[in-house]
């Protein structure tokens, strides 16, 4: 956060060092890494649904996909 920007997002490869077994994910994947300065719970979900969102979209081949998130109070 030193450089400046206070927000950036990294896709990288995540490995597991496991035992790989028919009830596990797979050993490697990528995931979609983020680093935030002085956010609230309200600042990553804004950040993180129309993201979410594009995903959804570019792979319900058609489906309509919810423009909202539904948000569940932990209560």
């Amino acid at each position: 956060m030193m450089s400046g920007f206070d927000t950036y997002f990294q896709i990288a490869p995540c490995f597991r060092d496991e035992d790989p077994r028919a009830d596990r994910l797979p050993g490697e994947f990528y995931q979609l890494e983020l680093e935030m300065s002085f956010v609230e719970q309200e600042d990553i979900l804004q950040t993180m649904e129309p993201v979410m969102r594009g995903v959804f979209e570019d792979f319900a081949e058609g489906k309509p996909v919810s423009q909202t998130f539904r948000r569940i109070p932990h209560d």
